[in-house]
């Protein structure tokens, strides 16, 4: 059991299993909320002088905070449970984010994702 406010902290879990409902919910929230926080950022930032010249200081690493949070750069996600290979993509993918989600079912299949969880499944005591 994880709590809402552990979900982005890194310090609780690598990876988080939901439902498909919960997941959606938490994807899309999270989704809307940084794109409002990067508005109302951008607002701020060009809101006087000095601003402007500090969000011009700063543009490089805007651009690589940027980088890390868009979906595009990764472009869709592992559906497991499954024999294959399946990587689901946003709904609103362009281009860019379909070759992003093609390049993570070749780093899906060559990295033998699906043998590895396999085994260790496999690798697990029996309970009894």
């Amino acid at each position: 059991n994880v709590e809402g406010s552990y979900l982005f902290s890194g310090k609780v879990a690598d990876v988080i299993v939901c439902d498909g409902f919960v997941g959606n919910v938490v994807l899309k929230y999270t989704e809307g909320l940084a794109s409002s926080m990067m508005a109302m950022l951008k607002t701020e930032l060009t809101a006087d002088f000095k601003s402007k010249i500090g969000a011009a200081l700063s543009m490089g690493a805007f651009r690589r905070f940027k980088k890390k949070m868009d979906y595009k750069e990764v472009g869709g996600a592992p559906l497991l449970g499954i024999n294959g290979c399946v990587i689901k993509a946003h709904g609103s993918s362009d281009a860019k984010a379909f070759a992003s989600a093609i390049r993570q079912a070749e780093l899906f299949v060559k990295g033998n994702v699906n043998p590895k969880i396999a085994e260790a499944i496999a690798s697990l005591p029996d309970e009894e």
